[in-house]
């Protein structure tokens, strides 16, 4: 067998890299390069920011259970507030709305929808299981135990009811978004529209929580931690669902 140059060896790794995502299950959508799309998830989700989140999450929860306001909770929660006007309320109770349960719950449906008449099977059961795990911020409200801030500090006469920590709008917002952000990476091959799809969405998720302290139904740091935490999650989510595409049998 004669020697190979350094080309034909290095056109023999594409082909082999090739055929071996498409044994896993890769997802190739009009004309993508494969290859690049695999290591761009595979960047996404294994870093060591993942172990920063989980401490960092962990850490917030147990100083939430012991302090009310963190130290920039109140003059920060009242900076935002002292920014009202008319036409931004009705912007931050749009995204409120948009962050509730019924709308993000609707939403997952019809991607869902979506993902099974496209034949994406594996990417929809991923979708359920986001949709499922913001079940942790209620169990971990009821486990912090913290207050949302009170009416009278923020001069206002309608006071959220229920418990603060983590922000539910903001973590569950952040994993379905973010799943969906994700999807976008493999699924869309067009640059201009993927971007501005992710665009979207990263705007979506920051909307939300920032009309959470907007409106005073939770203080900055309640948002922090959804957001820390529901990262977390979504990292591990993604990367369990990376393990099962390359470990999937051919189709």
């Amino acid at each position: 067998m004669g020697k190979l140059n350094c080309s034909d060896w290095i056109q023999r790794r594409v082909l082999e890299r090739r055929r071996r995502y498409d044994r896993s299950g890769g997802i190739r959508v009009g004309g993508a390069i494969p290859i690049a799309a695999h290591r761009l998830r595979l960047r996404t989700v294994n870093g060591w920011w993942l172990y920063v989140m989980l401490v960092a999450g962990a850490a917030l929860s147990l100083l939430a259970r012991f302090y009310e306001p963190f130290p920039g909770d109140i003059p920060l929660i009242l900076w935002v507030r002292s920014l009202q006007h008319p036409v931004t309320t009705d912007f931050m109770r749009t995204a409120s709305l948009i962050g509730g349960p019924f709308p993000l719950i609707a939403l997952a449906i019809a991607a869902a929808a979506l993902l099974l008449l496209t034949n994406r099977r594996r990417e929809c059961c991923a979708l359920v299981c986001a949709v499922a795990l913001p079940v942790l911020a209620p169990i971990l409200k009821v486990l912090v135990d913290r207050p949302r801030p009170p009416a009278d500090l923020l001069g206002s006469s309608y006071g959220f009811r229920g418990l603060g920590f983590p922000s539910g709008h903001a973590f569950q917002s952040l994993v379905l978004f973010g799943f969906l952000f994700h999807l976008a990476t493999v699924l869309i091959s067009r640059k201009w529209l993927r971007w501005s799809v992710q665009a979207f969405l990263v705007f979506l998720i920051l909307a939300i929580g920032v009309s959470r302290v907007y409106l005073g139904a939770h203080w900055p740091s309640d948002v922090l931690g959804a957001y820390l935490i529901a990262g977390a999650c979504l990292v591990l989510l993604l990367r369990g669902f990376q393990s099962k595409a390359a470990t999937a049998p051919a189709r």
